[in-house]
């Protein structure tokens, strides 16, 4: 279910003093934009990844670029199977020019997984007057959509996952701590925040649902979806959804967190 608004509206998600996040509906998605009305274009509806799939602000500066390029060919190749002279070369540009902003691959790669955590403290936001089982669906269908709009996010999530003890946490790094420390502190703190006033709205005596811990719920539908989007095989990631395949994900998403929360 999507929330009905008039085409083109927009709302601010997130103000500081450095940028402005908002939501932008076009053609009944919803879509993250920066302050200088740069859309963040919907990627993956059945079209192969393409330099439009990521964030390009109006004005764009090398570092953006660098990043671009970065998150396209971590879709492309996974973490591991680039490296700087495959950036410049998308770029159009040398190595050494990229050496201007980051020392080496890994604060690339570190850049990439601030982007991702800035824009994941963004998930579940809530609005007053909704029906719990309207605002949860809304919640879950943006928090999909920002994945596959973001592949490379995904690849990223994985890796954190993957080596605990061995390679570099990028995500973990960039949110200043693991999962539990972001529970209560640290850039991710507020979502969860709003995850649990999004689970506490469901609790009552004459309600369904029953109480669950929000860790618990946010845990088993982060892992569902990696795991939808990526297996048995993360072809679909790479080349595109369609719209039948994103819709699909959704529904499957949403029924496990109702099936999840009945009594």
């Amino acid at each position: 279910m999507r929330v009905k608004s008039p085409q083109n509206a927009k709302f601010t998600l997130f103000t500081n003093a450095k940028y402005q996040v908002q939501l932008v509906k076009t053609q009944c998605d919803w879509h993250y934009s920066h302050a200088n009305g740069a859309l963040l274009t919907q990627p993956m509806l059945g079209s192969a990844v393409t330099d439009q799939t990521f964030y390009r602000p109006s004005v764009i500066h090398t570092k953006d670029k660098i990043l671009n390029a970065a998150e396209q060919l971590i879709t492309l190749k996974g973490v591991y199977g680039f490296n700087l002279h495959d950036i410049a070369e998308k770029v159009g540009i040398k190595v050494p020019s990229i050496y201007k902003h980051f020392k080496n691959k890994d604060e690339v790669l570190m850049g990439v997984s601030k982007r991702f955590v800035e824009l994941l403290s963004l998930q579940f936001q809530l609005e007053d007057g909704l029906p719990f089982t309207v605002q949860l669906r809304q919640c879950l269908d943006t928090f999909v959509d920002f994945h596959i709009q973001h592949p490379a996010f995904v690849r990223l999530a994985i890796i954190d996952f993957a080596t605990p003890k061995g390679g570099m946490e990028y995500v973990t790094a960039a949110s200043g701590g693991n999962f539990e420390e972001n529970i209560t502190s640290g850039v991710l703190s507020v979502m969860h925040s709003r995850v649990k006033t999004l689970l506490d709205t469901a609790e009552s005596n004459t309600s369904p649902y029953r109480k669950v811990d929000n860790i618990a719920f946010y845990r088993l539908i982060y892992s569902s979806l990696l795991i939808q989007l990526l297996f048995p095989s993360d072809t679909s990631l790479v080349e595109g959804f369609s719209r039948t395949q994103k819709d699909s994900v959704k529904d499957d998403i949403y029924d496990l967190a109702i099936r999840y929360l009945k009594k």
